[in-house]
């Protein structure tokens, strides 16, 4: 069952979106508690963003606001004008939903509130006015309970309507998913009940509308496809043929977006010949209202496939393949190798290259919008898990910061540029399928918005509430789009691998290249037991063996979607990246235990939090492939170098042959595979989590095989050399003060230019920025300036009037910094430097005169040569009252004939 998208101009095949225009008599009545958007429904002034459904900027809404039980509140016609009706009503529930729509860029006021009620609770309108009732009427009823999956039926007499409510309201609407109608009524009143599900929930009424008449009968799209003779991606200027079937329709056009073509009614074919990717929409129209369905067809240079293969908090050692080598590059076969079977990983690891050194931001939906963005989250400011109502995620482990106030809780921004609508501009079909978790924005939580033609069980959620029977249908944390595998024994992991399968051959029998975002909810808690794979771990038990099972699944995934590869003969054309988003979080106890040897695990500042598997590799190597002859990937290699979650975007873009030119943090990979020498991206890496997790408030640089980790609450440093010590086991902060106040200045600069955002202290909400490591008796560029004195504000940057304490001669005027504030020189001005002047005073004897300030040494040096340096006279103090000091040297010397004489001035 695969899930098609209908999202505007990024779709192949949809269902119809049919606009309702109401232009008879009607009664609209809606159920708010929030005095904003009560105000906004009742004003009429809400944008008109809702696809012509529901026209709040036109039409007068009533609105009713008390609680639970109301009685005869009279009603207005949505002209305005004042009627008989009234509404009546007793609910067991009402609330406004956390919907945020006023910062949305669709109209949700109208589904922000609603009126909940079971069979025994009841709505009844009466005193309809003949306006309405002569020659019947049809009610409208919009319910969304926002956070519930739910079946809720609605009856009006003998006439019963349902809507298969399916997680938080999307901005749009389609009948039976967030609308039912009822029709044919007559009598000038009714009354609707409801009724309850298994958990008792109630059904829910966001709003309701009465209208004269019969329903409008908009057309209907029964098909729109290309001809099986034409592709979906094809050669510039190669024809290809649109066949469509409409019902209903008065008059039909296709469009590319540039242009418009009508075509014949009720059916037909067309050619044209596809010069750019471009969109191309039919739309039906009649006096009712418009249907329309888009299909994309690429045009342009062969491209590979791609399959980015993500699993959810998957650790660097849950797995059979080993990440760890000795410094005779032999692998380091640990207990937790020992223990998993991941087959498929080793395959694919035999077919590429394994990065030791990879890593990921320390929690999952920052992480997964920098895959998005090719930034740091420090950059797209998605700096922690987003939860479904958008709301802040602290974990609360402190009482003295808290995050900072800006952060984009509601998750990916809608001005970054994501990878998949770049791919899907080239003519990529674009799939994911599994957790999505990019935000709770109205945007971020569907990813056709994001740039996915195909969503398979994605949404705002970060965690299935289960992963067997309705995977939590009816729950808090429903996966979406599943229900043909509802309670059928098929494990969450498996439903999702057979739905991206079939995707994925749809494509290439289509022959559209295309990008597979196989993004599984495994390994995430609840840690439930996979049956398939529980007795190859009879030493195991409760959650450890739950979680041993989950792995395994999740390898037999990867295996599945190569064998589908291979049965369609696309091996030597894709391309599969296989990595996590986390740290692992493996239920073994100790947290220590979960990933060693790497220390604790994921939301943690230490290696178990951060370091992750990643393998690239083609999934069938040939040198022949036109494709890997342009970006080969060595076979069964290990590359050591520092890689990261956002270098995946620039790195796929290369792969697929498709620039850019805004700006990223990510550098692309492509020489790494095929062992071009040197680093090629710069050994550096900075993680920001300016929140509470199983670490609190943390920014983290990575410089070679060195880490600094800033502590924001206590202001503290650690300092480890991974290269000796992978545990983290060594704190070497007091040890290498100087290497700390480098690193510290490095990340602080890095932390400025990424535009970081600074927890808060939780009492005032006021910044609690970085802070430089207080070591006073450190001078790391030698100058005779402590650095905490070079950098007087303490926040690792050269602000104003500050000398630069990685420098010993900020102005570069060739005389040190020190130097400089010892004898009243400004350090910053190049035109202000020490120098020695020669003259011949009244006696004839040599003196030299230079800058300086009471209370400095100085030392006078000769050479016969300007190589070999004597001392000729030390310990000169200033002069104690003037802004120069002046030294005689004696006569001018008579008889020297055979070389010149230089002297030298050194500040002490």
């Amino acid at each position: 069952m695969r899930i098609l998208g209908l999202s505007g101009t990024t779709t192949f095949a949809a269902l119809a979106c049919s606009q309702i225009a109401f232009a008879d008599p009607a009664i609209n009545l809606c159920f708010h508690q929030n005095s904003t958007s009560r105000f906004a429904i009742e004003a009429a002034n809400a944008p008109l963003t809702q696809g012509s459904v529901v026209d709040t900027s036109q039409e007068t809404w009533n609105n009713i606001t008390s609680t639970l039980s109301f009685s005869n509140v009279a009603l207005q016609l949505a002209d305005g004008s004042v009627s008989a009706a009234t509404a009546t009503g007793n609910a067991g529930f009402t609330t406004t939903n956390n919907t945020g729509w006023e910062t949305e860029t669709k109209d949700w006021v109208m589904m922000a509130g609603w009126f909940g009620f079971r069979a025994s609770e009841t709505l009844t309108i009466g005193n309809l006015p003949t306006a309405i009732t002569n020659g019947g009427y049809h009610v409208v009823i919009y319910g969304d309970s926002n956070d519930s999956n739910r079946t809720m039926t609605y009856t009006i007499g003998t006439q019963s309507s349902t809507i298969n409510d399916s997680a938080n309201f999307s901005g749009s609407f389609s009948e039976g998913d967030n609308f039912a109608i009822i029709s044919g009524l007559t009598g000038n009143s009714f009354t609707i009940s409801g009724n309850a599900n298994a958990s008792g929930s109630r059904s829910a009424i966001n709003g309701l509308r009465v209208v004269n008449g019969p329903p409008p009968q908009p057309p209907v799209i029964d098909s729109f496809e290309l001809a099986s003779t034409s592709s979906h991606y094809v050669s510039p200027g190669t024809a290809v043929t649109f066949l469509w079937t409409v019902t209903g329709a008065d008059s039909l056009t296709l469009s590319d977006g540039a242009q418009s073509w009508p075509l014949a009614i009720p059916s037909g074919s067309q050619k044209f010949a596809v010069n750019q990717t471009a969109t191309y929409t039919l739309t039906a129209t009649n006096a009712d209202g418009s249907a329309e369905q888009s299909l994309r067809v690429g045009a342009g240079p062969p491209r590979p496939n791609i399959v980015l293969f993500v699993v959810d908090d998957m650790g660097w050692q849950d797995t059979s393949v080993p990440f760890q080598y000795d410094g005779n590059g032999d692998e380091i076969v640990t207990a937790l190798n020992q223990r998993y079977r991941t087959d498929n990983m080793q395959f694919i690891a035999s077919l590429g290259m394994k990065f030791t050194n990879a890593y990921a931001m320390p929690v999952c939906t920052p992480t997964r919008n920098c895959l998005m963005t090719g930034k740091n989250s420090a950059r797209h400011h998605v700096t922690n898990w987003t939860n479904p109502s958008g709301t802040n995620t602290s974990q609360n482990s402190t009482t003295t910061h808290a995050s900072p106030t800006n952060w984009k809780s509601g998750g990916l921004d809608p001005a970054e540029i994501s990878l998949p609508s770049l791919l899907q501009n080239a003519g990529y079909r674009t799939i994911t399928a599994g957790k999505a978790h990019f935000g709770a924005t109205s945007y971020a939580r569907d990813p056709h918005n994001v740039g996915f033609d195909i969503n398979i069980g994605g949404s705002e959620i970060g965690h299935p509430g289960s992963y067997s029977g309705d995977y939590d249908q009816g729950g808090s944390r429903p996966v979406p789009h599943l229900e043909v595998y509802h309670n059928t024994g098929t494990h969450l992991t498996e439903a999702l691998t057979l739905e991206m399968n079939a995707a994925i051959t749809e494509s290439v029998n289509d022959g559209a290249p295309f990008f597979a975002y196989m993004t599984h909810y495994a390994v995430h808690s609840p840690f439930q037991n996979d049956p398939r794979f529980s007795a190859n771990y009879p030493s195991l038990s409760g959650n450890a063996l739950n979680y041993a099972t989950m792995i395994e699944g999740m390898d037999k995934s990867l295996g599945d979607i190569w064998g589908n590869l291979e049965t369609l003969d696309i091996l030597e054309d894709t391309l599969i990246v296989f990595m996590s988003d986390n740290g692992g979080d493996a239920p073994l106890g100790s947290a220590n235990n979960s990933n060693a040897p790497l220390r604790h695990k994921k939301g943690s500042k230490y290696e178990g939090g951060v370091r992750i598997p990643l393998i690239v590799a083609w999934a069938g190597p040939s040198p022949a492939s036109q494709f890997q002859s342009v970006h080969p990937v060595d076979r069964s290699v290990v590359e050591d170098d520092i890689v990261t979650c956002f270098d995946i975007y620039p790195t796929l873009l290369e792969i697929a042959g498709i620039p850019f030119s805004h700006d990223i943090d990510g550098h692309e990979l492509t020489p790494y595979f095929s062992r071009d020498p040197g680093p090629h991206r710069p050994q550096e890496l900075l993680i920001h989590f300016p929140h509470d997790h199983r670490s609190d408030y943390f920014s983290i640089w990575r410089k070679d095989e060195w880490k600094l980790i800033y502590n924001y609450a206590p202001d503290t440093f650690e300092l480890y050399d991974l290269s000796a010590d992978i545990s983290e086991a060594s704190d070497l902060s007091a040890n290498e003060p100087e290497r700390v106040m480098t690193m510290a200045r490095e990340l602080a600069r890095a932390l400025n230019e990424a535009g970081a955002q600074w927890p808060t202290h939780s009492g005032s909400g006021l910044d609690d920025p970085f802070a430089m490591p207080n070591l006073p008796t450190i001078d790391v560029d030698m100058d005779g300036i402590p650095d905490n004195t070079e950098d007087a504000n303490g926040n690792g940057l050269i602000d104003q009037g500050e000398t630069d304490p990685d420098s010993n001669d900020t102005d570069k005027d060739g005389t040190p910094d020190g130097a400089e504030m010892k004898i009243g020189t400004d350090p910053l001005s190049a035109a202000e430097f020490f120098q020695a002047n020669p003259f011949i005073n009244s006696s004839n004897h040599l003196c030299l005169t230079w800058p300086s300030a009471p209370g400095a040494l100085f030392r006078i040096n000769q050479s016969d040569n300007l190589a070999n340096w004597t001392m000729h006279t030390d310990d000169i103090p200033a002069d104690a009252k003037e802004t120069s000091t002046t030294y005689d040297l004696g006569p001018i010397p008579t008889s020297r004939t055979d070389s010149s004489l230089y002297f030298e001035v050194v500040v002490k």
